[in-house]
């Protein structure tokens, strides 16, 4: 019973952090007057963007353009959008995890290898129909926290969810991270989205300027790093051509010939090298966090582990001596459980280094309410230094105990100064 009830235990905490996409991201498709313009913005944190060209390497496949940031357990680079040199084109946003469980069908090939599936599929089709027969031969709920959307040159785009896929032919459509068949589209309140769907309602073009402004009137520039729209890329379906804006600058445009660059062979360039230096950019790569540092990632493994083992020590002390304080050990071994937690969840998330503090994601999760953790560990601080320094009521303790309250007095103010550093104390 007991195994029972942890492993439900752990299901809801995993579900609930799943409830919230990594990244927020937006995409627009344009068919008009035979000409179909397909952008999107990335907004996501990675400093490793890079674009990628690969050739037709086999008789019957198509070359094709890769962007992506992301290197995955394979060693490759994860696409995040791309187009073919006959037009396919295909974007990805993150999405909420649908609630509705996600089954394997078992006469269907399940997908081992995330960048070989993606790319696959532009290399071998060149049409959305032709595309949806391919990803029907897969087990596609392999990215239950991605929709995609794929555009060709007849205007028609595929999207396809954790668990469904369609084709559509308006002549419009944008999309931001969520999944359009089971959403009210009445009631979404993404300020992004909302934008480029006002500025569709008013009037469409293909130019590239009319593109241009529409990606900038859905980029995200955040407040407390500047951070937001990583990339912007715009497909002109027709022409093979692909604009690219870095780092949510639309005064500086790359354009690049699919053509061109298949015929020069496989090559792949680093995003930020093709720019002139963005100041906002420099202090994102200059921001340290254990999602993007590895000394940083070690460094809150070895103070988890610290924090750990002081807290199992006071445990111990807690069931074999009695304590006159006994109400100050267990609000330290309460804290401590809290913000060891808390220490996981900034380990495998990036959201609290770049939200306004405290976090608010689009949908209440358990990641919200860990938010407030750093003004429960700066509370802490306060009433173990009041205790240990000022009211010195903890002299009676055995001299063992008095030492670990000091490690985690300590210990705290370390915890202190690094959330100060990420500011998850900058609630204005």
């Amino acid at each position: 019973m007991k195994q029972t009830s942890l492993r439900n235990s752990v299901f809801l905490i995993a579900l609930l952090l799943l409830l919230i996409p990594g990244y927020s991201c937006s995409l627009y498709k344009i068919s008009y007057k035979g000409k179909t313009m397909f952008g999107s913005n990335c907004d996501a944190y990675w400093t490793t963007t890079k674009i990628w060209f690969e050739p037709s390497e086999k008789s019957g496949e198509y070359g094709a353009a890769f962007i992506g940031s992301r290197m995955n357990s394979e060693g490759n680079y994860a696409p995040q959008t791309g187009m073919n040199e006959e037009g396919l084109a295909f974007t990805r946003n993150a999405v909420e995890t649908p609630l509705k469980e996600l089954r394997n069908n078992p006469t269907k090939t399940s997908i081992t290898n995330e960048s070989d599936y993606l790319r696959n599929i532009l290399k071998k089709c060149k049409t959305v129909v032709e595309a949806k027969q391919f990803i029907e031969g897969y087990n596609f709920n392999y990215f239950s926290n991605d929709v995609f959307v794929y555009v060709d040159k007849s205007g028609s785009y595929l999207i396809v969810e954790p668990d469904t896929l369609y084709i559509a032919s308006e002549n419009t459509f944008a999309l931001a991270n969520f999944c359009p068949s089971t959403t009210d589209l009445s009631k979404v309140n993404k300020a992004r989205y909302l934008k480029g769907k006002a500025i569709l309602v008013e009037g469409i073009d293909t130019s590239i300027n009319y593109c241009r402004a529409l990606s900038d009137s859905m980029h995200v520039c955040r407040k407390w790093k500047g951070d937001g729209t990583l990339y912007t890329n715009i497909f002109n379906i027709q022409d093979g051509l692909i604009y690219l804006y870095f780092y949510h600058d639309y005064s500086h445009e790359v354009r690049f010939i699919l053509k061109e660059e298949l015929d020069k062979g496989k090559h792949l360039l680093a995003l930020p090298s093709l720019f002139p230096t963005n100041k906002e950019y420099e202090e994102l790569i200059h921001y340290y966090t254990p999602r993007n540092s590895k000394w940083a990632m070690e460094s809150l493994v070895f103070l988890f582990l610290i924090l750990f083992v002081t807290s199992l020590l006071l445990l111990v002390g807690l069931v074999k001596k009695k304590h006159p304080e006994k109400g100050v050990l267990i609000s330290m071994l309460a804290s401590n459980s809290i913000l060891l937690f808390f220490l996981i969840l900034v380990g495998i998330r990036n959201e609290y280094f770049y939200m306004q503090a405290p976090y608010q994601g689009n949908v209440f999760s358990m990641l919200d309410v860990a938010s407030y953790t750093p003004f429960l560990v700066l509370f802490m601080f306060i009433y173990l230094g009041y205790n240990l320094i000022l009211k010195n009521n903890l002299k009676v303790a055995p001299k063992f105990q008095r030492i670990l309250f000091w490690i985690n007095l300590i210990l705290y103010l370390i915890c202190i100064l690094i959330f100060t550093y990420w500011g998850l104390y900058a609630i204005y």
